[in-house]
């Protein structure tokens, strides 16, 4: 048929019903039934056995006119195939009272293709435009193939108070929707399956439900899948069951996002999307959006992949592949949930929850793979909303980023991450952006918290995990919590991007925590573990729980970033904490644990508790950094605290142990308590750097230095443990309590000062203190300053070699020499009291200039006795009648046949004696007898007093000489 028409309208309308072989309409053929009043419209039924074409505005359908009160009649067609071309369309309209009646489309291949040029889009579609009382009718297609290209529509829409239609699709092969084409005012319109509420009213109906069903689902080139809400009225549920689906693309001019979307843009409530596939794929700026635009709250999306959901890449523009529930108007935004096996991002796609109260986004999942932005921004005024993530492997690749943010006035959202094997953030973008896992906040309201619960954590080449806020409320918290190990390795390739693991907090309020629970953290190749404030607020906490072993090792390859675990804290008030909890702490070749404070309020502490061992070992390969172990407190207030608990010390071959202090207030302490041993042994390779423990105060209050507490305290091989100061209060002290200390090849103690009162060295030692080979106790002050004392309490012995020259001195150039007081058992092998250094052992307090100190000793040596020469002779008996002293020796000879069987029985009669001796020549000369040496029996005492040892005593008759033996 062309140019021609069936319409049968009336009070009381019949129905029509069209059987043929095939059926084609086009040219504005229109097949349809009407009501203008109570009457019901009739019903259209369609059946054709092979193909129905209907192109170039070719109509069939069934209104209700405005006015009436009966409804529309119902639209049925079956075909082996049906096209709609160029705007034809199959619709139920209602525009009265009645109720809308329902579309039903069953054909093997469907396909619905292009608009009319100032005629409008094709398609499916049912109306209602009427009272509350009234509603569109459902559109139900049943096909194998289902095509909708070049702007064509299937929609169930409401445009007045009634309720929109439900639209279902089951086309179990596939249904692809794509294109755009060209509206009838010229405008850029999508291809969609839709169903949507639009009335400009309060009272606005809601839109119905869209569900599809199929093998193979595709959405590309700007076409969309939705169920929206213009109005007042609520936005539908989409939901979508397919063996796989992908979207893909933008319209040409770039203007329209193709995917799948729930979006409100009214003040309705968007509706729930659900997502039941085994693969989704958004690609080329596509995507899944469950958005609030306008003052409605966003809906749910929900996301069951069995295998994976993969997000990739941009449009041409720019515009991100991605999900969304983000609320860019007054509305709040929806849930998150995706539940796969496989989560990839990758080539700056996105996931996108942002609102003003923004609801949870949870993502349970398998493999949560990143490469690019995954975004949950918040621009609004709410409170932000949370964001969950479960997986068993969430890994962020190549620039993905994972982000939990707000920038609004209400409170930031907490992103928590629970991943039962691995969360694994690796790398860079080409562009330079890192791999990250994040929270910030740049609002005013508190930050949110980012907690990772997992086995394993790996940042590495580049990666980030981190907390950032700079709003005027509290900072959050990041906590992290791998039962296995936290490892933070390396930098990017081009050295710009440090692998980190960190909290940074500017804001007003008060600072945050960084806790670390896990079993092993290892932090290595340049990695970096930090908590940095600068806020007006109290300093925050970095915390290191490791139950196993805390290892900070080695610098980037290039050398230019080192290893560190570290907290610095620079705002106006008090300083932050950094703890460490640990079996074994390691820190080696060039890698640094260190806090630094220059608060004005109170200066911080570093608190280092290692069960077993602290091992500071060595430098970089480049010889250019030191393992340290370093405290550093400039602030207006009171110095910070750097303490060691542990049962072994270990600082070898340039590593040092440091805390250094330019505070106006008190000054510092570096505390140790090994309940073995500390040891501190050797220089740096190359000599540049010696081992040691050093304590420096620079500032203007009174330090307090180094406190040691130890079993035994060994320092050689040229290490050092030292107090230095140069500031106008009175530099540190040096107080060693230990059961033994030892200093050997110019091992030495020290305490230093070149502006006011040096400090003191202060030994309590159980047993002795041996110095040994060029070592030193020094306490020595430059120019006009004054020297410090020391003051040594041994148990046992204080000793030295004197050809040794290790010294123990008390030296000033211009002040006055310290004292020396020294409390022992015996003090040995020292030149004492010397004006001068010799190159022999030294024990002297001196001035070059000024007046020299005093030297005190206090020994308990054992004193000298003198034997009395006489003794009452009553008290020695007198062996002068005595016997002869040579009682004569006895031989027993048992033969070679051995001894009897027991001492009661003669040896048996079968014993033969045989003669083994040989031959002897009688006539040769015996042997010369040796001279016999005879034992000293006793002594005799001349007159002179003389004593002389004798074999035999003289008679009994020299009384004298028998006195004594």
């Amino acid at each position: 048929m062309s140019t021609s028409f069936i319409d049968i309208p009336g009070l009381t309308a019949g129905n029509i019903e069209i059987t043929a072989d095939s059926l084609t309409l086009t040219d504005d053929i229109r097949v349809a039934t009407t009501t203008n009043g109570k009457a019901n419209a009739g019903n259209v039924t369609i059946d054709v056995q092979n193909r129905a074409f209907f192109a170039r505005g070719g109509y069939i359908g069934s209104q209700a006119n405005s006015g009436s009160e009966g409804n529309a009649g119902e639209v049925k067609l079956r075909a082996e195939s049906l096209a709609l071309h160029d705007g034809a369309l199959l619709v139920s309209r209602n525009s009265g009272n009645g109720k809308g009646g329902n579309l039903t489309v069953e054909a093997a291949d469907i396909e619905l293709i292009g608009t009319r040029v100032n005629s409008g889009r094709g398609g499916f579609l049912t109306e209602a435009r009427g009272g509350k009382d009234s509603g569109a009718g459902d559109i139900t297609i049943i096909t194998e193939r289902l095509l909708v290209k070049d702007g064509a529509q299937i929609s169930a829409s409401t445009r007045g108070q009634g309720q929109g239609g439900n639209l279902l699709v089951n086309a179990s092969d596939s249904l692809e929707v794509a294109g755009t084409g060209i509206g009838s005012f010229g405008q850029t319109v999508s291809s969609y399956l839709f169903t949507v509420t639009t009335d400009d009213g309060i009272n606005a109906g809601n839109a119905g439900n869209l569900t599809v069903n199929t093998g193979q689902l595709i959405v590309r080139d700007g076409a969309i899948i939705g169920a929206t809400s213009f109005s007042s009225g609520q936005g539908g549920s989409l939901t979508v069951n397919a063996e796989s689906i992908l979207l893909s693309g933008i319209s040409a001019d770039g203007t329209i996002p193709g995917g799948l979307s729930t979006d409100t843009f009214g003040t309705g409530d968007g509706g729930e999307l659900l997502i039941n596939t085994g693969r989704l794929t958004a690609q080329n700026g596509a995507g899944v959006s469950a958005a609030s635009l306008g003052e409605g709250q966003g809906g749910r999306l929900s996301i069951n992949a069995r295998e994976l959901v993969e997000l990739k890449g941009t449009a041409p523009n720019g515009f991100p592949s991605g999900l969304s529930v983000q609320a860019l108007g007054a509305g709040n935004g929806g849930d998150l949930r995706i539940v796969t096996d496989v989560l990839r991002v990758d080539e700056q796609a996105r996931i996108t929850a942002a609102s003003g109260n923004a609801a949870d986004a949870r993502i349970p999942t398998g493999q949560f793979i990143f490469d690019r932005p995954i975004i949950f921004p918040d621009n609004a005024t709410g409170d932000a909303g949370d964001l969950n993530i479960t997986a068993r492997v969430l890994s962020i690749n190549n620039g993905g980023q994972v982000t939990g943010a707000t920038t609004g006035e209400g409170q930031g959202g907490i992103v928590t991450v629970n991943a039962s094997d691995l969360v694994e953030i690796v790398g860079v973008a080409a562009n330079g952006d890192p791999s990250r896992l994040t929270a910030f906040t740049r609002g005013t309201g508190d930050a949110g918290d980012l907690n990772v619960f997992t086995t394993k954590l790996k940042v590495q080449d580049g990666g980030e995990v981190s907390a950032d806020t700079s709003s005027s409320g509290l900072a959050g918290t990041l906590m992290v919590d791998a039962t296995e190990s936290v490892e933070v390795i390396g930098t990017s390739v081009d050295g710009n991007n440090v692998s980190s693991l960190f909290f940074d907090s500017s804001g007003a309020g008060d600072a945050g925590e960084l806790i670390i629970n896990t079993s092993r953290l290892l932090v290595q190749d340049g990695g970096r573990v930090s908590a940095a404030t600068s806020s007006t607020g109290q300093g925050g906490t970095l915390e290191v729980n490791a139950t196993e072993s805390v290892e900070v090792i080695g610098t980037s390859a290039d050398g230019n970033n080192v290893s560190s675990l570290f907290f610095d804290s620079s705002g106006a008030g008090n300083a932050g904490q950094l703890t460490i909890g640990t079996r074994r702490l390691l820190v080696q070749d060039g890698g640094r644990v260190s806090a630094a404070t220059s608060n004005t309020g109170q200066g911080g502490t570093l608190d280092v508790n290692a069960s077993e061992s602290v091992e500071v070992i060595g430098t970089s390969a480049d010889g250019n950094n030191v393992s340290r172990l370093f405290f550093d407190s400039s602030g207006a207030g009171d110095a910070g605290e750097l303490t060691i608990d542990t049962s072994r010390l270990l600082i070898q071959d340039g590593g040092q142990v440091s805390a250094a202090t330019s505070a106006e207030g008190r000054g510092g302490v570096l505390e140790v308590n090994a309940s073995e041993s500390v040891e501190v042994s050797g220089t740096s390779p190359n000599n540049q750097f010696a081992s040691g423990l050093f304590f420096d105060s620079r500032g203007a209050g009174d330090a307090r230095g180094i406190n040691i507490k130890t079993g035994d305290l060994t320092v050689q091989n040229g290490g050092q443990i030292t107090v230095s100061g140069s500031g106008t209060g009175i530099s540190g002290d040096l107080e060693v309590t230990a059961e033994s200390i030892s200093l050997t090849n110019q091992g030495s103690l020290r305490a230093t000062t070149t502006a006011a009162e040096g400090g003191n060295i202060r030994l309590k030692v159980v047993n002795s203190i041996i110095l040994r080979h060029n070592s030193e106790i020094v306490a020595e002050a430059f120019g006009i300053a004054n020297g410090g004392n020391i003051n040594i309490d041994a148990g046992g012995f204080v000793l030295a070699f004197l050809s040794e020259n290790s010294d123990v001195v008390a030296n000033a150039f211009e002040g006055q020499g310290g004292n020396i007081f020294v409390k022992a058992a015996g003090v040995f092998a020292f030149r004492q009291f010397q004006d001068r250094r010799t190159p022999e052992s030294d024990l002297t307090a001196r001035s070059e200039v000024g007046i020299d100190g005093a030297e005190e000793i206090n020994t308990q040596d054992t004193p000298e006795f003198n034997l009395p020469i006489d003794f009452a002779e009553e008290e020695v008996q007198s062996i002068c009648p005595s016997v002869s002293s040579q009682s004569p020796a006895q031989f027993h000879s048992v033969g070679r046949q051995g001894l009897p069987t027991n001492p009661y029985e003669s040896l048996d009669s079968i014993t033969i004696w045989e003669d083994l001796q040989p031959p002897r020549d009688l006539a040769e000369n015996p042997p010369e007898s040796p001279e016999r040496i005879v034992e000293a029996t006793g002594w005799v005492v001349t007159e002179e007093g003389e004593v002389i040892l004798v074999a035999q005593m003289p008679s009994a008759t020299s009384q004298r000489g028998c006195r004594l033996r």
